[in-house]
C-alpha cells in the first residue's frame, strides 16, 4: 500500500476506532472494505486521483465530503467511490 492509499486507511480509522479495514488494489481501483461493528461498507477510490492528489488533499476531501460521517451514520450497508469527480453512491455491481 502506498502512501497516499495509506493515508486514506488511517483517516478512517481514525474516525471509525473499532473497524478492521481490507485493502486492495486492483482495476484501477484502491479498495477498502470496512469492517464496522454491525456493518460493513465499501469505499472505493479511482487509483488516478489518488495517484495524483498529495496526502492532505486527501484528508481534506475525506472531511469535506463527510465520508467517515456518511458511514458512522447508515443504517445500511454502503458502496463509496470517490474519484476527481467527486463522491457518489454505487453498488456492489461497481467493480465488476
Amino acid at each position: 500500500m502506498d502512501e497516499n492509499a495509506r493515508t486514506i486507511q488511517e483517516k478512517i480509522l481514525k474516525g471509525i476506532p473499532r473497524c478492521k479495514i481490507q485493502y486492495q488494489r486492483s482495476g484501477g481501483f484502491h479498495k477498502y472494505r470496512i469492517e464496522g461493528e454491525a456493518l460493513t461498507h465499501w469505499l472505493y477510490v479511482s487509483e488516478e486521483f489518488v495517484d495524483d492528489s498529495e496526502p492532505v488533499i486527501l484528508i481534506n476531501l475525506v472531511n469535506v465530503y463527510k465520508i467517515v460521517d456518511t458511514l458512522n451514520n447508515s443504517e445500511e450497508s454502503k458502496w463509496l467511490f470517490l474519484s476527481h469527480d467527486g463522491i457518489r453512491e454505487v453498488d456492489e455491481n461497481f467493480t465488476k
